[in-house]
């Protein structure tokens, strides 16, 4: 019984890596189709999300029929309820690069385009980084990875508010590219939103490995 209770665990685990691995793609690929104005991307990027969506509820079904049959002890419940988490919070980093997806179709290129500006890209950037961290933290049971993660989201904030200046200006610049600054500001809401995503999925890992839930970082 033990051992199939640490092979179905390990089995969600390496789930939980392959849906990771699709929401990163979903979040690189939706700023290439921002960066590149390419609306097939930014379309495949939208449809792409049912599939994380559906990965999700199968982890998710998996991981309950566990709870019902298996009999864990208070250890691997800890475990199975971070998962069940931590699946929430990936597929809403996913709803947040189909968002960006959809932003790319409104933000258009016609006269008085206003190139994306290079400081979004750096925050993709960290952003995705996040991703990858937060759950080789949680993978791990590394507390002190996970604390380092949360600690970056200070600079994502950081990106935020340099952004928000610099679309300001071009706003002030330019009136005819004032639809286009804001749905600037509002990718760089979704890159924040999923810096913030990553930090819940880092308090999880802490939670995993110390039995003890923090939310004050």
């Amino acid at each position: 019984m033990r051992e199939m209770l640490d092979e179905k665990i390990g089995v969600l685990e390496k789930k939980i890596v392959e849906m990771s691995n699709m929401v990163i793609n979903a979040v690189e690929e939706s700023l290439k189709a921002l960066r590149d104005s390419d609306y097939k991307i930014a379309h495949d990027v939208i449809d792409g999300d049912r599939y994380i969506n559906e990965l999700r509820w199968k982890i998710e079904a998996e991981a309950v029929s566990l709870i019902a049959t298996q009999q864990p002890v208070v250890s691997d419940l800890r475990e199975i309820v971070s998962i069940l988490n931590i699946i929430t919070e990936l597929e809403r980093i996913g709803d947040y690069a189909a968002g960006i997806g959809k932003i790319v179709l409104l933000y258009g290129s016609k006269a008085g385009y206003l190139k994306p500006i290079d400081t979004i890209f750096e925050m993709e950037l960290s952003s995705v980084e996040m991703i990858k961290k937060s759950v080789l933290a949680f993978l791990s049971k590394d507390s002190v990875l996970a604390a380092e993660v949360i600690e970056k989201d200070n600079s994502i904030d950081l990106l935020k508010n340099k952004i928000y200046k610099e679309v300001l200006n071009k706003i002030a610049d330019s009136k005819t590219v004032i639809h286009q600054g804001i749905w600037l500001l509002w990718v760089t809401h979704n890159l924040e939103r999923i810096a913030d995503r990553t930090t819940n999925i880092c308090e999880r890992a802490i939670y995993l490995s110390t039995g003890v839930m923090h939310d004050d970082y």
